[in-house]
């Protein structure tokens, strides 16, 4: 993960706590995922997420453009048939493949 264009760390509890802690109020943050920082297949959730979100809030402002402008998480994966090693990156709040 990257924040303002320079590496953070990877997705773990370390680097979320790290982003997280500097705002308020703190979002939830998905992290506890098996074999490390392996998203399962099927997962529906949101890596950090604020409860009753209003974007009129100065706090949820600030937290919307962390997500839509400043953030950027690298996902890498293989396909079903595996030995592949794809990347893509989510960055501006949406999928980022112009670097493949």
């Amino acid at each position: 993960m990257a924040i303002d264009g320079r590496t953070v760390g990877p997705l773990n509890k370390t680097t979320v706590d790290h982003i997280r802690d500097a705002e308020r109020p703190r979002p939830s943050a998905a992290t506890a995922f098996d074999k490390g920082a392996v998203v399962p297949v099927g997962f529906q959730g949101f890596l950090l997420r604020v409860d009753d979100f209003d974007p009129t809030h100065t706090w949820h402002v600030d937290f919307t453009e962390l997500i839509t402008a400043r953030l950027t998480v690298e996902f890498t994966y293989t396909s079903l048939y595996g030995g592949e090693k794809y990347l893509t990156k989510w960055r501006n709040g949406e999928p980022d493949d112009s670097h493949a």
